[in-house]
């Protein structure tokens, strides 16, 4: 399995300091958490990590893994969402997941949308307990399982927005895409500053149906059922 991490402890601005590699897939044990995705590439620098210890010789520490496999989580709020109508649209973080939006009919109160919000997150992860979950306490979430983050809806609560460069060595940005490119394996790593202008030539603003007054859903109805 890919992953990311280090046999000798290097200053950050060496670029032998974090390295790409192959290892034999772990075995998640305790508090591990092991997700199965395609699309998402995790690998969270722990500098204070790496300046405490250098692994035993022939050893890696290792500090994040490039899980193969599918984006199950993502796939099944996308058919969710459709099973009630919606066209949902996706894009990378840029950092360490994704975003799915739907553009809706202006009217509903955040607070109505949030409360749709977890609805949804929770149900979904009561018809798929084995992928997903709604937990919020950390303590009491269940291993290897993939938050649905209903509260990206809350009020106040801040995110990177479509475009937006992330602060990460590879200049990375968050990238809206087809469904049918995550399904075909495409990474956070794949959208970055110095590709963006030809993507954007090449396939135009995937984001700019969200800005559409047509084609929006109305959440009015679902609100109602939820009273």
């Amino acid at each position: 399995m890919k992953a990311v991490g280090y046999q000798k402890s290097l200053p950050i601005a060496d670029d032998r300091s974090l390295v790409d590699t192959e290892l034999p897939k772990p075995a998640p044990a305790g508090r591990d958490l092991l997700v199965k995705v395609r699309a998402v590439s995790v690998n969270p620098v722990d500098t204070k990590m790496r300046m405490r210890a250098e692994p035993p010789a022939g050893e890696w520490r290792v500090l994040g893994w490039d899980a193969a496999g599918v984006v199950e989580t993502a796939g099944l709020v996308r058919t969710a969402l459709e099973g009630l109508g919606m066209k949902p649209y996706v894009k990378t973080t840029g950092s360490r997941g994704l975003h799915v939006y739907v553009a809706i009919v202006r009217g509903p109160t955040q607070k109505d949308v949030w409360r749709f919000a977890k609805r949804f997150a929770v149900d979904l992860a009561g018809l798929r307990p084995d992928v997903a979950t709604a937990e919020y306490k950390v303590a009491a979430r269940p291993n290897g399982r993939v938050l649905v983050d209903y509260n990206q809806n809350a009020w106040g609560r801040t995110l990177a927005s479509a475009y937006s460069p992330r602060p990460r060595r590879a200049g990375t940005v968050s990238a809206p895409l087809g469904w049918d490119e995550l399904d075909a394996g495409a990474s956070i790593d794949d959208f970055d500053l110095r590709n963006l202008p030809a993507r954007l030539a090449a396939v135009g603003d995937l984001w700019a149906p969200l800005l559409a007054p047509a084609g929006r859903f109305d959440l009015a109805p679902l609100l109602q059922a939820l009273r």
